[in-house]
């Protein structure tokens, strides 16, 4: 609008200074007029712009009520909105016209000329005004956490499933524990020291913490047979042995090996099979990525990353929060994890075949946001540990208690 407004104004001041018939007064005019000319213009614009933006409201204002309706009622709907939303100023008038769409949405405008005041003595009676706008219905679904835990230990009537000697600064005061065991010392925690937790729900009886409640309705595992397939292809390497550096998503074969100061691994899925992972290095670091053992033999051998360790799932795609997952019906097999200090883990980490034992872990108080699944779990000397629930934002599968709630409306397009 601005753009031809002053196109328009500058034509007709180049008419004017064109014109050399006259005398000295027509040549004084010519340098006040433009002046006064400019001012009048500005009053002018400012004047379209007021009523652009009553336009512009009261078209909003329509549209946005005529979409609750049926299409057949949206243009009666959106016109009696607008008459009484928009007051005529400046002897400008404002006739809508509405268009039901098929997907029940509305679109309106309106082109319309205000009458100009100065502006007239440059040969311009009217500014033109193209205003549109559109609403139609939205909706947003929102999910609510579930009851899963933040670690679920399986076994059905092992002793002392759930096991931790001399924590110290242990905070879970976010998350539960769930041990499905219906042993009659399903779960103990001896010597704990500044450790917190939300619940811990077993289903047989536990000793040692205040937070335990016998007798409870543990979860059940819901990620059984709902994660990804994973077809294991040929071997992409064999006996790796990584020296620092960066590491590539693949197929590693026998014994693999991660050693050095640094190692990052890059997004992807790390398949694991026919040996074991060592982690010896002194830093290891991946953003998006996923492990995946498969095979009896595959598993973790030596985890000893020592500082500023962090592992975080994919957000997106196949894998989208699966930290570390295993082939299905694998036998029960023990791991250990010693002495790994400073590290972060975020994610799912199903292991359902593994009687986990976590030895000397100490600084993993970035707090790791985690789901962990495993057969049994025992945890020794654990200082300065945070752990909170992982924030799934559209879940793997559902989870026990999870709702999802959809909010509909209407909305400016």
């Amino acid at each position: 609008m601005s753009n031809a407004i002053f196109r328009q104004a500058r034509s007709a001041l180049q008419r004017f200074a064109g014109d050399t018939s006259g005398s000295i007064a027509l040549l004084f005019a010519a340098f006040v007029l433009p002046a006064v000319a400019l001012v009048g213009i500005t009053v002018d614009y400012v004047r379209a712009t007021t009523v652009r933006s009553q336009i512009q409201s009261a078209l909003d204002a329509s549209v946005l009520a005529a979409a609750h309706y049926d299409t057949s009622k949206q243009p009666q709907i959106a016109t009696s909105y607008f008459h009484a939303n928009f007051k005529n100023r400046y002897g400008a008038t404002a006739t809508p016209s509405f268009t039901p769409n098929p997907d029940g949405s509305i679109s309106g405008s309106v082109t319309t000329p205000v009458p100009t005041t100065f502006a007239k003595v440059l040969g311009i009676d009217s500014l033109q005004l193209d205003v549109e706008s559109s609403a139609g219905p939205v909706s947003a679904n929102t999910t609510t956490a579930g009851g899963l835990p933040c670690i679920l230990v399986l076994d059905d009537n092992a002793y002392e499933a759930f096991r931790m000697d001399s924590p110290s600064s242990f905070n879970a005061s976010k998350c539960e524990v769930h041990v499905r065991s219906t042993s009659s010392s399903a779960a103990r925690i001896i010597s704990a020291s500044s450790t917190s937790f939300k619940k811990i729900c077993i289903k047989g009886e536990g000793s040692g913490h205040s937070a335990m409640e016998n007798n409870c309705n543990a979860a059940d595992d819901v990620y059984a047979g709902k994660l990804p397939a994973v077809t294991v292809g040929s071997c992409n390497y064999n006996n790796k042995t990584v020296n620092g550096s960066s590491m590539s998503p693949g197929v590693y074969c026998g014994t693999t090996n991660i050693n050095g100061e640094k190692v990052t691994m890059q997004s992807g899925l790390y398949v694991f099979t026919g040996g074991k992972l060592h982690v010896n290095s002194k830093t290891i670091k991946g953003t998006g990525v996923t492990w995946y053992f498969a095979g009896s033999s595959s598993g973790i051998g030596t985890y000893k990353a020592k500082e500023d360790n962090k592992l975080t799932a994919p957000t997106s795609g196949t894998y989208k929060g699966i930290l570390m997952f295993e082939e299905s019906g694998l036998p029960k097999r023990s791991f250990l994890i010693h002495s790994a200090d400073k590290t972060e883990f975020d994610g799912l980490i199903y292991l359902p075949s593994w009687d986990l034992t976590i030895d000397s872990m100490s600084e993993w108080d970035n707090a790791n946001e985690i789901t962990m699944v495993v057969n049994t779990l025992d945890i020794i000397s654990a200082s300065s540990v945070a752990i909170e629930p992982y924030a799934w934002g559209d879940p793997v599968v559902t989870l026990p208690g999870q709702t999802t709630s959809t909010t509909s409306g209407v909305a400016l397009q």
